[in-house]
């Protein structure tokens, strides 16, 4: 199912049970054993934003249908954080609601125990270019809004990113491994959809940071070169008489 297609079934679903309309604020996906999609949906009623519904969609292991969210039980960390560390995954979700998700954080960043969970989500925001500065443009309510994103640290194969530069559709990043105090540099995307490739290793972080240094200025040439190539108008046929 779509986006589309999953919130009209939520409604319907709704509409059946004679819940009071709501407000669809998150769908999470998880893939099933036998590799089909189940859905988890997560609604708040209209008039009454304080109360929330789950419903479950082809999850296996439970059945379909949707419970209410007791209001003092809610919160992103026993909820959103540990369901992103049990394989579900974000494919919807309003800025407005990641506003509050925003404060939330700000407001229990020393009570979260699903800190995996809370990397998944921020590298969500990142991939997604969701931003203090984009809350902001909600309105006057979203004013206050809290940055978050320095609490993301993100990973690979045992190293923190702590650089990265990007030009068009490639990535540099220059990583740490506290463990063994090496350094790396990779070769990615902005969106890390094809992982990390291409390391080079270093035991001085100067020698790293120039590897990183070259290794941008590469990507960042060859990007003004096809930049170059697409946007350069095309050259003036001669024209001879006869």
């Amino acid at each position: 199912m779509n986006i589309n297609e999953i919130i009209a079934h939520a409604n319907h679903y709704l509409d059946e049970a004679n819940i009071p309309a709501c407000n669809i604020v998150e769908i999470l996906q998880r893939t099933n054993h036998d590799g089909s999609i189940g859905y988890q949906v997560t609604l708040n009623e209209r008039e009454d934003i304080d109360v929330g519904y789950i419903m479950k969609v082809n999850i296996e292991g439970f059945e379909d249908g949707y419970f209410e969210i007791p209001e003092w039980d809610y919160n992103v960390d026993s909820y959103l954080f540990d369901d992103l560390e049990n394989g579900y995954e974000i494919i919807y979700m309003p800025l407005d609601y990641h506003y509050g998700i925003w404060c939330c954080i700000d407001e229990q960043r020393y009570e979260i125990d699903h800190h995996e969970g809370l990397q998944q989500y921020l590298k969500y925001c990142k991939d997604h270019h969701i931003t203090q500065d984009i809350l902001l443009k909600l309105g006057s309510y979203a004013g206050d809004v809290p940055d978050v994103m320095p609490l993301y640290h993100e990973t690979n194969a045992g190293c923190t990113i702590i650089d990265e530069f990007s030009a068009g559709e490639r990535s540099i990043v220059l990583a740490y491994k506290s463990a063994t105090k090496e350094y790396v540099t990779w070769r990615t995307t902005p969106t890390r959809k094809r992982g990390f490739d291409n390391g080079h290793y270093f035991n001085q972080f100067h020698h790293a940071y120039e590897d990183f240094q070259e290794r941008s200025h590469e990507i960042l040439n060859d990007y003004m070169a096809e930049q170059k190539n697409k946007i350069r108008p095309d050259k003036e046929k001669k024209s001879y008489e006869r």
